[in-house]
C-alpha cells in the first residue's frame, strides 16, 4: 500500500522526481548534466530555496565558485535562516576571489548562528588568507576547533595563524 502511494506521488508530481534525478546526477558528479535541471525547477518554483541551495552545492563542487555564489545569494532570499547557505554563499565568495564580501558574509553568518563550526572556520580562514591576523581570526578558529574538535582544516588554520603571530604557546 506505501508503494502504491509513494508511485502516486510520482506521478502528480514529476518536478520532484526531476529534482531527485538532478540530485542523483551531482552526486556522479555531473554537474554540467544537473545543473540546467536545477536551473530549470528554479525558475518553475522560485519560492523553493532547496532547489537554489542544490544547485549552488553542484556548481560549488564543479568549482563554479561565481554561479555558486549566485545561487547561494538565491536560496538565501528566499529563506535567510539557512545557515549551510550563508556558509557556502560566503566560501563561493572567497574562493572566487571576492574575500571581503565573504568576510561580510561570514561574519553575518556567525552572528546568526553561534553553533554552526563550518561558519567560524571558513571567516577565520579567509581573514588569515586576507592578512588579518588579529584576535577576530583568532576567536573565529578557536570557536570552531570548540565548536568541532575534530575539524582538522579549523585546526591547521589555527596553527597557521598562531605561527603567523609567532604564538608558540
Amino acid at each position: 500500500m506505501i508503494w502504491f502511494a509513494i508511485f502516486l506521488f510520482w506521478q502528480a508530481d514529476p518536478d520532484q522526481a526531476r529534482f531527485e534525478q538532478a540530485q542523483q546526477l551531482a552526486a556522479q558528479g555531473r554537474c554540467n548534466d544537473a545543473a540546467p535541471v536545477f536551473r530549470q525547477l528554479a525558475a518553475a518554483h522560485p519560492k523553493l530555496a532547496e532547489i537554489s541551495f542544490a544547485l549552488g552545492q553542484c556548481e560549488f563542487t564543479a568549482k563554479n565558485y561565481l554561479e555558486a555564489a549566485d545561487a547561494f545569494n538565491r536560496a538565501l532570499e528566499i529563506d535567510p535562516q539557512m545557515m549551510e547557505a550563508r556558509a557556502l554563499y560566503g566560501a563561493a565568495l572567497g574562493l572566487s576571489g571576492r574575500t571581503a564580501e565573504a568576510i561580510v558574509q561570514l561574519r553575518a553568518a556567525t552572528r546568526a548562528s553561534d553553533t554552526y563550526a563550518p561558519s567560524f572556520r571558513l571567516l577565520g580562514m579567509f581573514e588569515v588568507e586576507d592578512g588579518q591576523s588579529g584576535v577576530e581570526a583568532r576567536t573565529a578558529l578557536e570557536r570552531a576547533v570548540q565548536l568541532d574538535a575534530s575539524d582538522a582544516r579549523a585546526r591547521y588554520w589555527l596553527g597557521r595563524l598562531q605561527l603567523l603571530n609567532e604564538d608558540y604557546d
